[in-house]
């Protein structure tokens, strides 16, 4: 996702993730967790559930033994509703950003949310409820976030799409499935002409998607989604 409202980019994640999921499960894995109860606050809101036929999956299979990995900003490990699912992995970022602070970790648990929210609380009725529950989240940190200063750092910023390649096979070596990449560093941030520097699609990149391939990896990508300006090309997703 990208600056845009949050809500506003819930449909096209969901509907990827949740095919991505279905792509990659290949026996019934049942979490039998009460997650398709209807549930009150933000639950109530999550009217994707429904328009996707989310729900209507879930007898099937909640994405219990499957990984996805999300290479993004980081995933908060002690968010409530992700609690007990997320396996921190390295961060290929090179930033210096830490966890805990206000640019680390804001999209990428936003996103790691949407695909394995579980809630909280007494019946799990609180809280965010994702398209794969029962799901384990591999949380890889290879982006900024899109306010982040250091996105203007050349030096940082010539790194990112070096560091999306080694998240994408660090998250094979690693047993995901599903693998959730980054928008495009080089049309990060607020201006409507990217970022030269942190322009994708290098030779490293490439490879790493073919190897991911190679091993039966599904790849879920964001195409265009943070062009601000005409003729902004998405990598890895073109």
């Amino acid at each position: 996702m990208s600056h845009r409202s949050f809500r506003s980019t819930l449909v096209p994640i969901a509907s990827g993730i949740a095919a991505a999921i279905a792509i990659s499960w290949t026996a019934p894995a049942h979490a039998a967790a009460g997650y398709g109860a209807a549930g009150q606050g933000v639950q109530a809101q999550e009217w994707w559930l429904g328009g996707l036929h989310v729900r209507q999956t879930w007898p099937s299979t909640e994405g219990a033994g499957i990984t996805v990995a999300v290479l993004g900003t980081g995933v908060d490990p002690q968010h409530p509703d992700l609690a007990g699912s997320v396996i921190t992995g390295p961060d290929f970022s090179g930033s210096g950003r830490t966890h805990g602070g206000a640019l680390w970790g804001v999209n990428g648990t936003e996103v790691a949310g949407i695909i394995a929210g579980h809630g909280h609380g007494t019946g799990r009725a609180d809280g965010l409820l994702g398209v794969a529950p029962a799901a384990k989240v591999l949380s890889i940190r290879v982006s900024l976030e899109f306010n982040d200063p250091l996105n203007a750092n050349q030096a940082i910023a010539r790194r990112l799409p070096g560091a999306t390649a080694s998240g994408i096979i660090y998250a094979v070596d690693h047993g995901a499935r599903v693998i959730d990449l980054p928008l495009d560093p080089g049309t990060a941030g607020l201006t409507g002409h990217g970022n030269p520097a942190a322009a994708g699609g290098s030779p490293a990149e490439k490879a790493a998607v073919a190897y991911a391939l190679r091993k039966n990896v599904v790849l879920v990508d964001p195409a265009g989604d943070d062009g601000q300006g005409p003729g902004l090309t998405d990598y890895p997703a073109a």
